[in-house]
């Protein structure tokens, strides 16, 4: 890491010039925010997980202190918290990563909660692709310092609460679902597990119609073996044709 250079994070508009979503704190806090959030976690050893997993989690994310992989260690973060506190039993995983693509609103909107206060004060200068400056540091330190994360709190609650409550479910009923149309597709033509994974997959993309541009695929199944594939998994899935 560059500890010169201040972290961004934006998009590039049609016309190449660089929209900025948020301004990552000034390297030279970035040393002590990072000690602090050791601290954080030492400190508030027996208090509730989520508030634990949201203070690290997001502290870390938004502190930013990587060019790459920050949003994928914040989310580590999130379950290794929870682990850490005997929340979520060694060895099983809440994907509460699925969560967060599936509702990308609602976790932008988390994220939002504390960048737009950020950028609403935060002054800075640059010059076409020069490197920018905030000229406030000062005045925006707190911010970083000490943050206000009861709405990434309350998003992490429901995230958590929704992922046990319904993806895992759903997930679970998914593997259960595929398990038994592989041993039926099995038990119409023996094939490889790869072929038997390859056609349940197009099956799948397809709401239980099998693709005729992959029938090269499968060219030694006949059309009829096809079709009872088709019928096995609208009638696993439970799927109308």
């Amino acid at each position: 890491m560059n500890k010169l250079q201040y972290h961004l994070i934006g998009q590039s508009l049609p016309d190449f010039t660089e929209l900025i979503h948020y301004i990552c704190p000034p390297p030279v806090y970035l040393s002590s925010l990072m000690k602090g959030l050791k601290e954080s976690s030492e400190k508030s050893e027996g208090a509730p997980s989520v508030i634990r997993a949201t203070i690290l989690s997001f502290g870390f994310v938004f502190h930013h202190p990587f060019e790459d992989g920050n949003g994928r260690i914040h989310r580590f973060l999130i379950h290794d918290t929870l682990v850490r506190d005997g929340i979520v039993p060694v060895g099983l995983i809440i994907p509460v990563s699925a969560y967060m693509l599936n509702n990308m609103k609602k976790y932008d909107q988390a994220l939002e909660n504390f960048s737009k206060p950020v950028m609403k004060v935060a002054q800075y200068k640059r010059k076409g692709n020069e490197e920018l400056k905030v000229t406030n540091a000062d005045e925006i330190e707190a911010y970083y310092r000490y943050p206000d994360f009861t709405a990434q709190s309350i998003f992490l609650a429901q995230t958590i609460r929704e992922t046990i409550t319904r993806e895992m479910p759903h997930e679970l009923r998914f593997i259960q679902r595929y398990d038994e149309l592989k041993s039926t597709v099995q038990s119409i033509v023996d094939m490889p597990d790869k072929h038997i994974n390859l056609m349940i997959l197009f099956l799948h993309q397809n709401k239980g119609t099998f693709p005729k541009r992959r029938r090269k695929k499968f060219d030694k199944l006949t059309d009829h073996e096809i079709r009872q594939m088709e019928q096995a998994y609208r009638e696993t899935f439970e799927i109308s044709k």
